[in-house]
């Protein structure tokens, strides 16, 4: 049997996770999938990474998000969305990806593939949230898919260390440098 939904959303991020709660707390029965962990670029950004806005700014669901600081951090994002989840009861289906949808306004069949087959889901209406982070541009240039090369930004470190009245000296490369 086919599970059906009033909304599927595609994309387990901040977008998709606030279509999925606006959807429930409109009365519509909505379903998240992503084809990682919840909010999986957040997952994926440096460590230390703090966001260049105010954390009023990142609320959904009207749940306010309280940081220890001015500028919330990746680790305090995180948290407040799984909070969100848990609070509105989204359906999740995580390492799942979608291969195709079928179907047209008022009738679709999004199918899906996790580590135990494929799935089937049925929605009167699909949202596609998808973000760009986890997708980088290629440069195609020599040296850039060596084992040592990433495409992106894992661990930031900063430049003046906390606390510290002098610079550090930092050795920076970029991208397809050996």
């Amino acid at each position: 049997m086919v599970d059906s939904y009033d909304v599927i959303c595609i994309g387990a991020g901040p977008t998709g996770l606030a279509c999925a709660i606006e959807a429930e707390r409109s009365g519509m029965r909505s379903l998240l999938i992503d084809k990682g962990c919840l909010c999986n670029s957040l997952y994926h950004y440096p460590t230390n990474m703090n966001f260049f806005t105010t954390p009023e700014r990142m609320e959904i669901g009207d749940i306010p998000m309280t940081t220890s600081g001015a500028k919330p951090t990746r680790t305090e994002a995180l948290k407040y969305y799984r909070r969100a989840v848990e609070h509105y009861g989204i359906d999740l289906r995580l390492y799942e990806r979608v291969e195709r949808i079928d179907g047209q306004d008022g009738n679709f069949v999004v199918h899906t593939r996790n580590d135990s087959g494929g799935h089937e889901y049925q929605a009167k209406k699909v949202v596609i949230a998808t973000g760009y982070y986890d997708l980088p541009n290629p440069l195609d240039i020599s040296g850039e898919n060596l084992p040592n090369v990433s495409q992106l930004l894992h661990r930031s470190s900063p430049v003046l260390e906390p606390g510290c009245r002098r610079y550090r000296r930092k050795e920076f490369g970029s991208r397809g440098s050996p």
